[in-house]
């Protein structure tokens, strides 16, 4: 291994304990417990857990591309973000029971200002747009910072 810190576990991280019927699509980027929008190769139960089960220590960075459940993974992980507070990188996309806006609303209620990667660096998001998938959280007490280390004018 090269990371020690790193512990993969082959569980999905959702809102709850237990097991979840999950959907391998023929396009493995469609691979998820909700609707697959493509060809389902095969179905099966796949163990679940949640972040806050994991009694994190320290947590810089939450990278969730749960295909339309981050919501349930949020859910999930509320008590380690508000202990914590991590970035979050968060792939949003239009899978999914909630809309796009109301997952981003989900996460910035909890303290978070969102930013996109752009062509010319990182900007402050400002609406959805379907080809800004990847959106990157940032807790609001390091703000100043995150902004002044990558220039972001306000």
């Amino acid at each position: 291994r090269i990371f020690s810190n790193i512990v993969p576990a082959e569980k999905a991280v959702s809102d709850t304990i237990g097991t979840m019927a999950f959907h391998e699509s023929i396009d493995s980027g469609y691979s998820g417990a909700g609707n697959p929008g493509k060809a389902v190769k095969r179905n099966y139960n796949v163990a679940t857990i949640t972040v806050d089960s994991m009694n994190l220590k320290k947590l810089n960075v939450l990278k969730i591309d749960a295909e339309g459940a981050e919501t349930e993974v949020i859910n999930g992980a509320i008590n380690t973000i508000k202990k914590l507070k991590p970035f979050i990188l968060c792939e949003i996309n239009e899978a999914g029971t909630l809309a796009p806006l109301e997952r981003i609303n989900v996460i910035t209620s909890l303290g978070y200002t969102p930013y996109i990667f752009t062509r010319a660096g990182v900007a402050k998001f400002e609406k959805y747009h379907m080809f800004n998938y990847n959106i990157l959280f940032i807790p609001n007490e390091s703000i100043d910072y995150f902004d002044t280390m990558f220039n972001i004018k306000k």
